[in-house]
């Protein structure tokens, strides 16, 4: 599994667990979109989740939502 910064070029295989306010990652300052990924057994990248981490100040940031999905449940991804 590969975890990463999710970007405008890479956020679109997230949309089917993301929420529709954060399918733009540039939508604000103070949000980061983490991904984890992996590759499925046709060989393609498979969203597996995603952590959306939102400033809270200068020295804290908050977890906003931990995403998993549904394929990927009971595997100890969000934990």
């Amino acid at each position: 599994m590969e975890v990463f910064v999710l970007t405008s070029e890479n956020v679109e295989a997230f949309y089917p667990i993301l929420p529709d306010n954060m399918k733009e990652t540039n939508l604000r300052e103070g949000i980061v979109l983490l991904g984890a990924s992996e590759v499925n057994t046709e060989g393609q990248e498979q969203a597996c989740g995603a952590l959306v981490l939102q400033r809270f100040n200068d020295v804290t940031w908050v977890i906003k939502w931990i995403l998993v999905s549904p394929e990927f449940t009971r595997r100890r991804i969000g934990s």
